[in-house]
């Protein structure tokens, strides 16, 4: 979950986040990845498919949203 502030978004902050997530080029790393339980940690979490870098594709995104939003 990306938080992306308590306001409403606008029409023109949602058409570029829409455009944000829509160019992304490594949405299927994130689209690959599956949930998995954390016995250690008592939680559900996502683990990267394979040699993946799910968590680098995960910044990557938030900081293009975080651009869109400006």
């Amino acid at each position: 979950m990306i938080t992306l502030g308590r306001s409403a978004l606008t029409s023109r902050q949602i058409r570029k986040v829409q455009a944000a997530v829509a160019d992304f080029p490594d949405i299927a790393v994130i689209d690959r990845a599956e949930w998995t339980y954390l016995h250690r940690q008592s939680r559900w979490d996502y683990a990267p498919a394979g040699t993946d870098d799910l968590f680098g594709a995960v910044e990557e995104l938030t900081a293009l949203v975080e651009l869109a939003m400006e």
